[in-house]
């Protein structure tokens, strides 16, 4: 709508569903070898000063395309009913700040905002997790170091030499009793040094396998479900909303608590903010293991409660 109305409020015309025949379309007049149909308005005031000499009119109208989208309609409209002269100085065309009806496009500033970025394949870990994938990795070296006179470096010459000691150490991790999560993290550690030779740890992989086989990993649930209803309902019976949201959203969204009580309502985006009548919510987590992805039974209570606060709000102002 905000691109047609500029043409219904200047052209006094309403919108309506007509068929038109190719016929009466003029524009395939040169796919049938006919010659063009002459017009059937008037030039417009713009062109018509433009072929006179004056200038004026046509800068304008450009000084309006210069704005972005729908918003270079509206600009002419004002032009055309005389509310404004000039929106500024026109300038010569310059194909670096965009095309009429785009507007001056954002220049990049590469150096400096790449500068900052590490594009290390750790460099998006969480600094806990690589300090423990940084210590087990020089746990494995030393080990190599002791019983095959060796370092790591020197094994990683051979993909499979490298991938038959890693073997050999997961296994001996087993007999000794260690968990399986710091046999996963130290090939895990490898993984990130060795990225090319990734294709040579596959016997490592099934390794890990077989130790699940033998020892199941036990997931616990850390609040049931009904646990979860039960709070809601209480926090609702308190008038306690926001809070009742915030349960539900991290729930459903698989939040840490962490997580939960860092977001804001920038950070949630709702079916209004996307002018959306599906019921999903999105949320952006800061510095995640995973994204959340919320569930559609949690987003029309979040879009009753939080859809009309400010941004800067926190999304969950408790302990």
């Amino acid at each position: 709508m905000s691109h047609v109305l500029p043409y219904q409020i200047e052209g006094n015309v309403y919108l309506s569903s007509l068929q038109i025949p190719s016929a009466f379309n003029s524009s395939d007049d040169p796919t049938r070898d006919k010659p063009l149909r002459k017009p059937t308005i008037e030039k417009p005031y713009w062109l018509s000063s433009f072929q006179a000499g004056a200038f004026d009119a046509f800068d304008e109208i450009r000084s309006a395309d210069m704005f972005r989208g729908a918003l270079s309609l509206w600009a002419r409209l004002v032009l055309k009913l005389g509310r404004a002269k000039k929106l500024w100085v026109p300038t010569f065309f310059d194909s670096t700040k965009g095309y009429p009806g785009e507007g001056p496009r954002p220049r990049k500033t590469t150096q400096h905002s790449r500068a900052d970025i590490d594009l290390a394949p750790t460099a998006r870990l969480a600094s806990r997790t690589s300090d423990t994938r940084t210590m087990l990795f020089l746990q494995l070296e030393s080990c190599f170091f002791i019983h095959l006179s060796a370092s790591v470096d020197l094994l990683s010459r051979s993909g499979l030499v490298l991938a038959t000691a890693l073997v050999a150490y997961g296994r001996h991790m087993f007999y000794a009793s260690k968990p399986l999560y710091l046999f996963t993290e130290t090939l895990n550690s490898d993984v990130d040094r060795f990225r090319y030779l990734k294709t040579y740890f596959s016997e490592c992989w099934a390794l890990i396998s077989r130790w699940e086989d033998v020892e199941p990993t036990e997931r616990k649930m850390i609040l049931p479900e009904p646990c979860i209803c039960a709070m809601v309902s209480l926090a609702l019976a308190l008038s306690w909303p926001r809070f009742a949201a915030a349960m539900l959203l991290g729930f459903h969204g698989v939040l840490r608590i962490k997580e939960l009580l860092s977001l804001t309502r920038a950070d949630i985006i709702l079916p209004a903010d996307l002018l959306s009548e599906q019921c999903l919510a999105f949320c952006r987590v800061r510095d995640p293991k995973n994204q959340a992805h919320h569930e559609k039974a949690a987003c029309s209570y979040v879009r009753r409660a939080y859809g009309a606060v400010p941004a800067c709000c926190i999304f969950s102002s408790c302990a």
